[in-house]
């Protein structure tokens, strides 16, 4: 009966434990009431115990074995490791349907996936093609080759005011200098401007599209200039610095924008140019070519 108490107390104590109590045949009767209380004890243990992952055993004295339930780990850990693994699965099968074909593919779908490539195709052909045949950067120049006029003369404006009129013509040759076999240069607009002391006087505007020829050097002759331009205060500087013997110094700029057609209205390299020369002008005139003399320093900006 002790024995029995104990095994009860024992049961009492640890409920949420897995017991199993395995004892040798030869020592208890199975007729006896305490191996009857045990065989239950065993039952009720076993029926607990089909919940848990991993059991411990250990052997006790008697011949008698304790086995220990753990509780459940890592169930939900591996399923979502599962998940993500078929969703990475699920997301390459989408890629691979993209550019794969299949007897059960609607002849839409197929149409879109050959168009689809036949698009990536002719992108990458038209990029190695212009990385091929890229032309390089245009070398242009400016120069002005003569200056036909220049007078300056007095007169009276609109409102009655005497002052200084300018007259001048000179010609300017924009030279363009390409090093590409396959592609010629469009230059659109060409514009010009004359001024003394940053006062202009003169500006012109080629409207006309120009076109450069490839491999090779070309020229375009532009004409600069004003007739009876009415400049106040500054013709009368203009005037005493002619007369001073020192030189008369003018500014002309250019501005131009050109662009190369690489692949037709797709691939267009477009450039800006900005372009400067000093024009030095003496009183003294050459009676062969009728003619002020001048001086004159060009530089791209």
């Amino acid at each position: 009966m002790d024995s029995t108490h104990e095994e009860e107390a024992l049961f009492r104590s640890c409920p949420y434990t897995a017991l199993y109590f395995v004892q040798s045949p030869s020592t208890v009767s199975f007729h006896s009431p305490t191996a009857q209380r045990r065989l239950t004890l065993s039952h009720y243990s076993s029926s607990r115990g089909s919940t848990n992952n991993s059991l411990h055993d250990k052997k006790l004295e008697g011949g008698m074995v304790v086995k220990h339930g753990d509780e459940k780990r890592g169930d939900f850990v591996a399923d979502e490791s599962e998940e993500e693994n078929e969703e990475e699965k699920g997301s390459g099968k989408k890629m691979w349907d993209l550019v794969s074909f299949s007897r059960s593919d609607s002849c839409v779908w197929i149409l879109f996936q050959i168009s689809l490539r036949l698009v990536l195709s002719f992108a990458i052909a038209l990029l190695f093609f212009y990385l091929i045949t890229k032309p390089p950067s245009p070398m242009i120049s400016l120069k002005i080759e003569r200056v036909n006029d220049f007078r300056l003369g007095e007169g009276v404006d609109n409102t009655g005011v005497t002052t200084k009129f300018l007259t001048c013509n000179c010609s300017i040759n924009l030279l363009v200098n390409i090093k590409s076999r396959l592609y010629g240069l469009h230059i659109h607009p060409v514009v010009l401007t004359m001024s003394f002391e940053n006062i202009p006087f003169a500006t012109s505007t080629e409207k006309q599209a120009l076109y450069a020829s490839s491999n090779g050097p070309t020229s375009f002759l532009l004409y600069l200039g004003t007739t009876n331009k009415p400049m106040y205060g500054a013709g009368r500087n203009m005037q005493d610095v002619l007369d001073s013997g020192k030189g008369l110094s003018l500014v002309v700029h250019a501005k131009l924008s050109s662009r190369f057609h690489v692949i037709g209205r797709l691939i267009r390299l477009k450039y800006h140019h900005h372009l400067e020369c000093v024009l030095i002008l003496n009183r003294t005139s050459d009676k062969q070519h009728k003619t002020l003399v001048y001086e004159n320093v060009c530089k791209l900006l």
